[in-house]
């Protein structure tokens, strides 16, 4: 009884005890329920591999220091997302769905070149995030 009961837990309880925090796509991606936070940051990055999408478990993504032109849409798909750092990119806007996301409570949008007036509309649409960083 003793053994079935510490298996229940396990089973309940054991994504959230391998919780981890990746600084690799490919060693996340061999474990995608494991995966709470992940850190690509200064990567030199252009676009996400999609399979992200695949980190159901995620919560906090840093893509700092990277290439992206476009917002990644894989992003849009993770349902326990509440910290976005996409600074010093090359990001030109951010896509309205991200008003869908409403456990976000965190953007880092510094260092890229969104016109004043967009951020503007993205302070507007994102009203519920407690902490938006802009230039």
């Amino acid at each position: 009884m003793k053994i079935l009961r510490v298996l229940l837990l396990l089973l309940v309880f054991g994504p959230a005890l391998s919780a981890q925090s990746f600084t690799s796509l490919e060693e996340a991606l061999e474990q995608p329920e494991a995966v709470v936070e992940l850190d690509l940051s200064g990567q030199n990055l252009r676009r996400l591999d999609p399979r992200v999408a695949s980190f159901r478990n995620l919560t906090t993504v840093n893509l700092d220091e990277n290439a992206f032109a476009k917002f990644p849409a894989a992003l849009l798909r993770l349902p326990k997302l509440e910290e976005i750092s996409i600074a010093e990119n090359r990001l030109t806007s951010v896509p309205q769905s991200l008003r869908k996301m409403k456990q976000l409570t965190f953007l880092d949008l510094r260092g890229n070149a969104i016109p004043e007036a967009k951020i503007r509309d993205i302070r507007e649409v994102l009203e519920d995030v407690s902490e938006i960083l802009t230039d």
